[in-house]
């Protein structure tokens, strides 16, 4: 690398330190590019809010009202010329952060007069005719519960001296507090400038230090006009502090008058003016600075869209019929910029968007608003409806908030409740069988908070129930028994009713239903060692008293149909049998043949089966789950009643 590039290196780096990121050296000065930070000496570390914030603190970009795009020219010191443009947008990304980005370019030309100049083109190689610079912006802010805001603003530079090209990034952070206090606002502002900064180069790297800026503004609000005084301090790496205080008053917020003054390494006044048409904004300002040429900027700032103003609304659906439970909905305005707000109001619209009625904030610093479902004294009818706010601002006129959908819910639940299966016994009743199953049908506007299914008999006892929250099943089972697990008399009648809650405490009960319920199934199961000897299907002669007791169930029946079932477990030894199927139908049979000759049910449909090991009921492993698995079932079933 030969030496001359180093020293270009090295006279850039210089040039762009004293020219565009700081301001400590007393012979070259930054280049602000706003009318309205130059004609307030730049005091603007705390009131960098909208496209000022993309330069001077980007926490700033989070207190904008609505898009905002800014253009400016500077002729600085009559031999530069500058322009910037900026945009910010007011919609918020992912509900909080705001976005922002600028772009702007400078360029110097050695013209060769003999006049005054800022550069000194005689530490330049003969080839180096003219310096420029292009730098890129993006910056984000967010802001923290209405009062404090955090921005960062990356910066990207291009820059040429000759032929020769340099980059340059830097990441500023910047923090900005707001306080309203009775009829002015006071804003803290922090600024840690140059973050990161270096300037890059084919093979030459050179860090750039950092500036931290401290500063504080009071807006003090007037009946006819608003005054803005600001202070910055800013604090060099070499310990230098710069103190600047600027000035702005706002007749009518259509005139601007503004002065400042810089006190540091350079001393000198500030001054500009303005004025505002709709939502354009035209400022200048001048700067003149001792044994050095002017500078003269102006700038137009553009305003467009409206400021974000929103609501928050608990609960969503309400059920205002005065029970107690629900009967009102809390509306929280949640209004940006409440000094700069001239009116708001609550609007009220149909599913369609029909306006049904406006509340005005008498108090536009009201946090919690209530409203009970009613237009004066008319009871709102059940259904979904949408509520907005909508508040008046001095610059941009009025906003109006996304309408959100509430819905009111005074009507209990629908509900049904069918059941089956029935059997039309020889009297023409109709008798549920059980197991039953019973089908709900529910159906409400909001959803159910919780219901509970009753049963009971005719002497209004209690006989089952069964409780749950959030959704109906479609489908309930029930086996007859009740809640301690006793089983119901058959032939008896009974009452079934579903009673349900809605989530605002809306109530409704099924009209009870009476109903003979008679059980379709009757199961009686024989251990195979209390009948059988081991390896046996013969009945032993010690089970017949046993075997009789079965005789009563039977009665209770007399033209249903019986089917025995012989198991084993998986470990028994089949015998002379085979197979374990084979054993346990031998011993299916051997109970038929005891019930049809023994018994004396030899008229009676009995259908004989054998399942072996198949189909186990316990843990064949154990022998307590062996036990319980050798067996044998005779079940009672399609019942047919008296």
């Amino acid at each position: 690398m030969n030496k001359k590039k180093v020293l270009y290196y090295i006279l850039f780096y210089i040039f762009l330190i004293k020219i565009n990121l700081f301001s400590y050296d007393p012979v070259f000065l930054r280049i602000s590019p706003f009318a309205r930070t130059i004609g307030m000496a730049e005091a603007f570390t705390s009131m960098s809010y909208g496209t000022y914030g993309l330069y001077y603190n980007p926490a700033g970009m989070s207190s904008i009202l609505s898009h905002e795009i800014q253009c400016s020219y500077s002729m600085w010191m009559e031999k530069i010329n500058y322009g910037y443009i900026g945009l910010v947008f007011t919609e918020p990304l992912l509900g909080k952060i705001k976005l922002g980005g600028s772009y702007s370019q400078f360029e110097i030309e050695n013209d060769g007069e003999n006049g005054w100049t800022p550069i000194d083109w005689s530490i330049y190689d003969s080839s180096v005719d003219k310096i420029a610079n292009k730098n890129f912006s993006l910056g984000l802010s967010c802001e923290f519960f209405d009062i404090v805001s955090i921005g960062l603003s990356y910066k990207y530079n291009l820059s040429n001296v000759g032929k020769e090209l340099f980059k340059n990034s830097t990441l500023d952070i910047g923090l900005i507090a707001n306080f309203l206090m009775s009829e002015q606002m006071i804003r803290l502002g922090f600024l840690a400038s140059g973050t990161g900064n270096k300037l890059l180069t084919k093979d030459v790297e050179f860090y750039i230090p950092q500036n931290y800026l401290i500063g504080i503004s009071d807006e003090i609000f007037l009946s006819w006009a608003k005054f803005i005084i600001s202070t910055d301090i800013t604090f060099t790496p070499d310990l230098i502090a710069l103190y600047k205080i600027g000035f702005e008053l706002i007749v009518f917020n259509n005139i601007f008058l503004r002065a400042g003054n810089k006190i540091g390494a350079f001393n000198h006044m500030t001054y500009g003016a303005g004025f505002k048409l709709g939502p354009v904004e035209v400022n200048y300002a001048f700067e003149e600075y001792e044994n050095y040429k002017p500078s003269h900027t102006i700038s137009l700032l553009l305003n467009f869209g409206t400021p974000n103003i929103d609501l928050k609304i608990e609960p969503l659906t309400f059920s205002p019929n005065n029970d107690g439970i629900m009967d009102k909905i809390i509306i929280m305005p949640q209004i940006r910029e409440i000094a700069r707000v001239v009116s708001a109001q609550i609007k009220i619209y149909d599913d369609k968007e029909n306006l049904l009625l406006t509340i005005p904030l008498k108090n536009k610093h009201i946090k919690l608003i209530e409203w009970d479902g009613r237009i004066g004294n008319k009871k709102m009818a059940d259904g979904e409806y949408l509520i907005s706010i909508a508040g008046e601002y001095e610059k941009s006129g009025w906003t109006e908030s996304q309408k959100i959908k509430i819905k009111i819910d005074t009507t209990p639940p629908e509900a049904k409740i069918k059941a089956e299966p029935y059997k039309t016994m020889p009297n023409k009743k109709k008798a549920l069988l059980l197991p039953a199953t019973f089908h709900f049908a529910v159906n409400d506007l909001s959803g159910v908070d919780k219901w509970e299914f009753n049963i009971w008999s005719k002497d209004k006892k209690r006989f089952f129930t069964t409780s749950w929250k959030g959704n109906v099943p479609e489908i309930f089972k029930w086996d007859g028994k009740d809640n301690n697990g006793d089983k119901f008399e058959t032939n008896k009648e009974y009452f079934y009713s579903l009673t349900i809650y809605d989530i605002h405490g809306n109530k409704t009960e099924t009209k009870p239903e009476k109903v003979l319920i008679l059980t379709r199934e009757v199961k009686v199961i024989y251990s195979s060692y209390a009948v059988f000897d081991k390896n046996k299907s013969s009945v032993r002669m010690s089970a017949y008293k046993k075997l009789k007791k079965i005789r009563e169930t039977l009665l209770k029946y007399p033209d249903a149909d019986i089917i025995i079932a012989g198991h084993t477990d998986s470990k028994e030894d089949p015998g002379n049998y085979g197979t374990l199927e084979e054993l346990s139908i031998a011993r299916a049979k051997a109970l038929k043949f005891f019930l049809r000759d023994i018994l004396g049910f030899k008229k009676r449909y009995i259908i004989v089966q054998g399942f072996g090991d198949t189909q186990p009921i316990a843990d064949n492993e154990t022998e307590k789950g062996r036990t319980k698995n050798r067996r044998v079932e005779v079940m009672i079933r399609s019942t047919v009643y008296r």
